[in-house]
């Protein structure tokens, strides 16, 4: 295996854990709280027992195996597994669009607990669909441009997700960091390197 196939493999891995915790928030969590603040013990053991989380897949094309099995054990972990407590609705296209705004509709009528979409395409596709099922993105690049969420700090509504490549993260990946390092002076970090 070459080191950029090594390195394809370490960033679908370590995106899918990040959607992880995004769809693990949108389990323990209701819509409307679901991006504006953070989950509470007290809520998530109001969940009911035995529940069985539905994930909605929806992609434009087939998702990357790497991502998928990443996200699988990751979820794994932290105990939601196939057949126990979670069922997965996948609907993937065979690349083209035309059939993502029927898939995502599907998703709604099957009452998943979450969509979680891949690319621009079946985020749009999902953003239209629903306004009341969470919406996890991931592999979109340029959210705000595109209209898919308002700003990255505050996405709103329904959708959150993981953003690629925009110009505006810089500012987000500090405020990140602050809050996971309070004591943490960027500047200082900077200079001692």
């Amino acid at each position: 295996m070459s080191g950029y196939d090594r390195w394809r493999r370490l960033r679908h891995a370590a995106m899918a854990v990040r959607v992880g915790v995004l769809v693990l928030l949108a389990f323990l969590s209701a819509p409307a709280s679901f991006v504006s603040g953070p989950v509470g013990d007290a809520h998530a053991q109001q969940q009911p027992a035995g529940k069985v989380y539905r994930i909605g897949f929806l992609s434009q094309g087939q998702p990357p195996k790497a991502f998928l099995e990443a996200l699988q054990q990751g979820l794994r972990e932290r105990g939601y597994a196939e057949g126990r407590n979670l069922v997965w609705e996948f609907r993937s296209t065979d690349g083209s669009l035309d059939q993502l705004p029927q898939f995502a509709e599907d998703l709604v009528r099957l009452k998943v607990d979450v969509i979680l979409a891949r690319a621009s395409s079946g985020a749009m596709a999902a953003k239209r669909a629903t306004t009341s099922i969470p919406v996890v993105f991931f592999a979109v690049y340029a959210s705000v441009a595109i209209g898919l969420i308002p700003n990255l700090g505050h996405p709103g509504g329904n959708i959150t997700g993981v953003a690629v490549n925009a110009s505006d993260m810089a500012g987000k990946r500090v405020q990140l960091l602050k809050e996971l390092v309070p004591t943490l002076n960027p500047t200082s970090a900077l200079l001692s390197t």
